[in-house]
């Protein structure tokens, strides 16, 4: 590998922190951008939201009274006291209430003819002729009751002044309701500038969360893959250095891994070891011509040593890797006949490569792994056994002699990884040849080789994990703005990849689909609090935009390379077989088959949980809701299945 391809790496890396940087300064600036343009709505609907459950509550107490649980009067008392607190002995009220109305908000309730039915400190009086404290024409009290009893409700802005200090005239705005039974209009009332500085707050919370958390990851990441990958940079270098200069750079390469170490001090006792032989070469002039050709052959293979060195970062495949290093094998060591590249896996010998031997017939012999005899080190013999025979039919023995009936003797290569072994390759000589030293010190840097590639799978797979952690970092930034996520996003993906288990996916689709659900609802962090965790009744343009979640979910995910298939899945979860779903209207065949599942299942989670505005079904009143929706919501036979999966996992 040359030095522009490492450069490339840490190219992309760097890469990957500044974009990184920029989505969560992108997701940061629309957050602010939004918010400013949605605080007018905002600050309505807490004053809406607040009428809404007073004229409830008036409702279910009234109620009581038609049912004579409570007398009228008493009845009337307990929303004061829910809105206003308790009656003090000078008239006021306490205030101790459960609705954030900003610093100086309250709630007011007026007779039609502008007696203070409930007031904090007014309660009693008529206010029928109060007027607007900037214009004295606008009879405020009057237009309120006018647009209540008119209109049966609606939003009201006016001018008073503020309750510490008269000399001060803010601009309220309210939100005004008739309850006819009682003859009351019920008014939330409070400045615009307390609901502003709410709205700043949280603003202020999201940016400092954000913030943080970038400052966080990047350096860790930084470190931890600079503490990784240079070690092995440097030693690429030395090998470089020493394959275009023939002599060994002073570079440190010291490193704690103990892989690293081992091929390092291997190639320093390989390259001493023919730069000595390079030397004597060169004394013994009177035999130059007869070994030129030799040491034209030597310094063939060390290139090519260095450059299978070099080149294992390229390869992503652990089995291309190992055919690359057998072909490799094959031709620098001029002894071999024939061999084969095996490993182990699920209880069999698999045979995956060879050279002149039958690698159909070797592979029609089943072998099991207990009936295979593994070895630690790299030998040669003409006897040793790697098969136990004693184990095999009668059958399999004589295949097996009639396969090796050509072989003299055997070059046994282990590979060994995470502290065992996954297979090995054998070389085989025919006739009387045997092989040489140099053959014996190629094969023992191959098996060191081998190990430190399969460490480097390690590596790879500890790089995979910080991406996870990252993505964790992105789900726990979620959860912390809306209350419901906690927990569903971790619920949907482990139930999405049992089911999807139970249904006999591979390991690849089981990864995909729990990640996937692990960051289905991503895109909700560009959705405002106060609609993700809105108690009532959610408004039109309020389903709107909550929505656009999987597409900025989409938007999020499809800029990381490793997640792109992921992103896909993520944005149809919402769709329906009928095409009534959101956000592309796709079709039974048109939706991919993991957005189905994780539609199933999300919807299941959602269900058979709490959320703010109900309480969870029970489990055969989710499965009811189920089979309502085959063919609408759900594909048919996946609801099927999905219904098989939960009853095999009811308790007996």
């Amino acid at each position: 590998m040359s030095r522009q391809k490492i450069s490339i790496k840490t190219i992309l890396f760097g890469s990957f922190i500044i974009i990184l940087s920029i989505l969560f300064t992108i997701i940061l600036l629309f957050n602010n951008i939004y918010q400013e343009n949605q605080m007018e709505i905002q600050r309505e609907l807490i004053l809406k939201n607040a009428v809404m459950h007073a004229y409830t509550l008036a409702e279910i107490k009234y109620d009581a009274v038609l049912n004579r649980d409570l007398d009228e009067e008493m009845a009337k008392e307990h929303v004061k006291e829910a809105l206003l607190g308790e009656k003090l002995e000078d008239g006021t009220r306490t205030m101790d209430s459960n609705y954030s109305l900003g610093e100086n908000g309250y709630f007011i309730i007026y007779s039609s003819e502008g007696e203070e039915i409930a007031h904090p400190r007014l309660e009693g009086q008529n206010v029928y002729n109060v007027t607007d404290s900037l214009d004295d024409s606008v009879y405020i009290v009057q237009e309120q009751i006018e647009l209540a009893k008119n209109k049966g409700e609606g939003y009201y802005y006016y001018n008073w002044e503020y309750p510490n200090n008269p000399e001060i005239i803010g601009k309220k705005i309210c939100y005004v309701k008739y309850f006819q039974p009682w003859d009351w209009v019920i008014v939330a009332t409070t400045y615009e500038k307390d609901l502003k500085v709410y709205f700043e707050e949280s603003k202020k919370s999201f940016l400092y969360t954000a913030i943080l958390i970038v400052l966080i990851i990047i350096p860790l990441v930084s470190y931890i893959y600079k503490k990784i990958t240079n070690p092995l940079f440097k030693l690429n270098r030395k090998m470089q250095h020493f394959s275009n200069n023939m002599e060994v750079p002073n570079i440190d390469c010291s490193t704690k891994i103990k892989e690293i170490s081992e091929i390092e001090s291997s190639f320093n006792n390989l390259s001493e070891e023919l730069l000595a032989y390079i030397e004597e070469l060169q004394g013994l002039n009177e035999e130059i011509e007869n070994l030129n050709s030799e040491n034209s052959a030597i310094i063939d293979k060390m290139n090519l040593l260095l450059d299978e060195t070099s080149d294992i970062l390229d390869f992503d495949n652990e089995k291309d890797f190992l055919k690359e290093v057998f072909d490799n094998l094959y031709s620098l060591i001029p002894e071999a006949y024939s061999g084969v590249l095996s490993v182990l896996e699920d209880g069999r010998v698999k045979y995956i490569s060879s050279k002149n031997l039958d690698i159909e017939k070797l592979n029609a012999l089943n072998l099991k792994t207990d009936e295979y005899i593994t070895y630690n080190n790299v030998f040669t013999s003409k006897n040793t056994k790697t098969v136990k025979q004693d184990a095999l039919s009668e059958e399999k023995n004589n295949s097996l002699n009639s396969l090796l009936s050509k072989k003299n003797e055997s070059l046994y290569i282990p590979i060994n990884g995470n502290n065992k072994q996954v297979g090995n390759l054998i070389f085989h000589t025919t006739g009387n040849d045997v092989f040489s030293k140099e053959s014996f010190r190629i094969a023992v840097y191959y098996s060191k080789l081998i190990s430190l590639f399969l460490k480097f799978e390690d590596m790879n797979e500890f790089q995979n994990n910080v991406q996870r952690q990252i993505i964790i970092s992105l789900i726990k930034m979620m959860e912390y703005h809306d209350t419901y996520t906690k927990g569903h996003s971790q619920n949907v993906a482990n139930l999405a990849e049992d089911f999807s288990r139970f249904l006999g996916y591979d390991k690849e689709f089981l990864n995909r689909i729990y990640w996937a659900g692990m960051v289905h609802d991503v895109g909700k962090i560009i959705i405002p609090q106060d609609i993700l965790n809105k108690p009532g009744k959610l408004t039109y343009e309020e389903y709107e935009l909550i929505k656009n979640h999987p597409v900025y979910s989409f938007e999020v995910l499809n800029e990381i390379d490793n997640l792109k298939d992921i992103s896909y899945i993520v944005k149809h979860h919402h769709e329906r077989i009928d095409g009534k779903g959101y956000p592309d209207n796709l079709k039974d065949k048109e939706i991919p088959i993991e957005s189905k599942i994780l539609c199933l299942v999300d919807t299941w989670d959602a269900m058979t949980r709490n959320r703010s505005y109900r309480k969870a079904l029970s489990i055969d009143s989710a499965k009811k809701e189920l089979i309502k929706n085959k063919n609408k919501q759900f594909d048919s036979k996946l609801v099927d299945y999905f219904l098989e999966y939960i009853k095999s996992n009811e308790p007996l």
